[in-house]
């Protein structure tokens, strides 16, 4: 199989993880950004049958009920806690961004290498190594402000943890700009709307990191009346259940996928 080589591979993502003199990072942000404004490089990246990252979603999100069938590699603090080492990097791809002038407002000293993935960043000065109350500390933080939690797609101690935005990440960027669905693996469950009690407020579908929700009309007796109910898209549809958090109602809830 041949391809363009994707990002978080490291060649040129590490030249962006730290703020450096030595090198024109503007210049590389463009040429950067330019390299992976195609859909062609997405497409065969994340077109297999294995992605190369995968959601993961929030506890703070799941019904009991659905928590209980939810395994510890599918959730972020669950990785932190039995991870051996962990450093904490700035997200290249929103200082990459900020050279573009289009970085979001998000936090950027986030990204979160693990186990195996932490000793080369750390021994070459990308890295700062931190104990894991400081990470679920990140990891709280990213959350708050609706970042999505993409690990590598592994069982066994992943070396990475990125807290993505929708706007500059570009495994997300994909989704929304190219219409690459594949790009990250979902986790095993899901963004259910309560279609009774939902109001139509719009704040999930505005919340929500890849656009997977949207309003229509709500049906009543056959007919389309001018009241809105929030759907869910289940092919786009991470779950990563930063959606859950907007709804002020409780009418969004986490389920676990069929397959």
């Amino acid at each position: 199989l041949y391809m363009l080589s994707p990002p978080v591979v490291g060649f040129i993502e590490f030249a962006l993880m730290k703020r450096r003199e030595d090198l024109d990072q503007a210049a590389l942000a463009m040429a950067m950004d330019a390299y992976l404004s195609s859909g062609a490089l997405f497409e065969g990246a994340g077109g297999g049958v294995t992605n190369i990252g995968r959601a993961l979603v929030d506890e703070r999100a799941l019904p009991e009920e659905v928590r209980a069938e939810v395994l510890p590699y599918e959730l972020a603090s669950e990785i932190l806690e039995d991870a051996k080492y962990i450093g904490v990097s700035m997200c290249y791809c929103r200082h990459k961004a900020e050279h573009l002038d289009r970085a979001c407002d998000a936090p950027q000293d986030v990204c979160l290498n693990i186990n195996n993935g932490f000793h080369y960043v750390h021994d070459h000065g990308m890295a700062r190594q931190i104990d894991t109350a400081e990470a679920l500390d990140i990891l709280a933080l990213s959350r708050e402000a609706g970042l999505v939690q993409i690990a590598d797609n592994v069982q066994d101690k992943p070396i990475y943890l990125c807290n993505c935005c929708g706007c500059c990440c570009q495994q997300l960027r994909s989704i929304n700009r190219y219409g690459v669905s594949t790009a990250v693996h979902t986790s095993n469950v899901i963004a259910a709307i309560d279609g009774d009690g939902c109001k139509g407020c719009g704040r999930c579908a505005r919340r929500c990191p890849v656009q997977a929700i949207h309003l229509e009309p709500r049906p009543v007796d056959g007919k389309l009346k001018g009241k809105m109910l929030a759907v869910v898209d289940e092919e786009i549809c991470l779950g990563c259940g930063v959606c859950h958090a907007a709804c002020r109602k409780g009418h969004l809830t986490m389920a676990m996928r069929e397959q």
